[in-house]
């Protein structure tokens, strides 16, 4: 977790559902080592907003959008399910 080049535009009030991200964390083998410096974030962020914890965040605006090309085989989802009665 670095905050490198990382100037928020948006910040969330976190603070009513810390006790359950503290949870979230903690029930999360991969990173429950990590709480400290996740508390310590959401205390630096809370302090840039005014409130005790906070998440921030970047709002990106796009220029334009991507039209999907068409599914090759209707009947299948991408996990290969066939949804088509044989």
């Amino acid at each position: 977790m670095s905050p490198q080049l990382f100037t928020p535009s948006r910040w969330l009030d976190s603070t009513s559902v810390i006790d359950l991200k503290h949870q979230s964390v903690i029930a999360n083998t991969c990173i429950k080592d990590s709480w400290p410096e996740y508390e310590m974030w959401a205390k630096f962020r809370g302090e840039e907003y005014g409130c005790r914890y906070a998440e921030a965040f970047v709002h990106l605006s796009t220029a334009g959008s991507i039209k999907w090309p068409e599914n090759p085989v209707p009947g299948l989802w991408s996990s290969g399910l066939n949804l088509v009665d044989e």
